[in-house]
């Protein structure tokens, strides 16, 4: 994913984010305010679709230290609001914050990255898994859309493999991998992985509410950069041209740059394949072993 101008030393490997987004951390301030940020660093813009074909490993990090600040700061406004709570010093109907930074934090954690892991759990594990989400969703999560499609407009498996012409436009609602009636599964405390459009909706929505609020005003950067990332991967994976490229990577139809078809499990650790799981990487392993040598691999998930 990394596009090639970029610095790719050791980026197959755990590495370390740059310097001044550590030491932003460790300060406790935001990515732009840190004595360590070099000069222009602080105000780097997103990727933009069609302009940018790929993120470079500077915009990737940046992502990672805009989420990861988001975050801290919304889990501190946590903790002071079950301080004053405890103390009986403000009532809550939910029993949690109503800060906007709490609500902003609590709808960008759950953005789904349509290869099995939301955004907050990644962001927990560091900033090189935070770049390693991103460049996940960009990789393989535009083969999870093209399934959506395929359910959505009813095809079996046998009949997908031949619909490349009428896949059609890529609706907002192909983001949603939510089960049917989630909403009954839900509560404040359980939560299905949001899809991207929604999760855009939302945070533009608290940002438009809130204009005055001062812990969301001093992190205006860091959402503004989220918000414009995410949005480039929703305008990257709706794209026509890479709509057609994920389907033939899912459908494992031989091109010289295939990555392979991505199997998304949800079985957990551990467990048994579904029957649909299972039906469906048996079809993949006789595809890939009959036909040429050329074909690409299956990633399982």
């Amino acid at each position: 994913e990394i596009k090639r101008s970029s610095t790719t030393k050791g980026v197959g490997w755990m590495m370390d984010a740059p310097l001044h987004y550590r030491m932003a951390d460790w300060e406790n301030v935001c990515v732009t305010d840190s004595r360590y940020v070099p000069l222009g660093v602080g105000r780097m813009t997103a990727p933009v679709w069609p302009a940018d074909k790929h993120i470079s490993i500077e915009e990737a990090f940046h992502f990672a230290a805009c989420a990861k600040r988001i975050g801290k700061l919304a889990s501190i406004e946590k903790k002071r609001h079950v301080m004053m709570a405890s103390a009986g010093m403000v009532e809550s109907e939910s029993g949690t914050s109503d800060a906007p930074i709490f609500h902003c934090w609590k709808v960008l954690g759950c953005v789904d990255g349509l290869t099995g892991s939301a955004l907050g759990i990644a962001v927990k594990g560091g900033f090189d898994t935070t770049v390693a989400w991103l460049c996940s969703t960009l990789t393989f999560g535009g083969q999870t859309v093209v399934e959506a499609i395929e359910h959505r407009r009813q095809w079996t498996e046998e009949e997908s493999h031949s619909k490349l012409t009428e896949l059609g436009q890529v609706d907002p609602s192909d983001f949603d991998c939510r089960p049917p009636g989630y909403e009954q599964q839900e509560s404040e405390t359980v939560v299905h992985p949001k899809p991207i459009p929604e999760v855009l909706n939302d945070l533009r929505k608290i940002v438009e509410e809130n204009p005055n609020d001062p812990i969301l005003n001093s992190v205006s950067h860091e959402v503004s950069f989220v918000i414009d990332t995410l949005e480039y991967v929703k305008s990257r994976l709706s794209a026509q041209t890479i709509v057609e490229s994920n389907w033939k990577n899912r459908h494992l139809h031989v091109e010289e740059m295939s990555i392979g078809s991505f199997l998304n499990l949800h079985c957990g650790h551990n467990n048994p394949f579904s029957d649909a799981e299972r039906k469906r990487l048996k079809a993949l392993l006789v595809q890939a072993t009959t036909q040429s040598p050329r074909t690409p691999a299956v990633h399982v998930v």
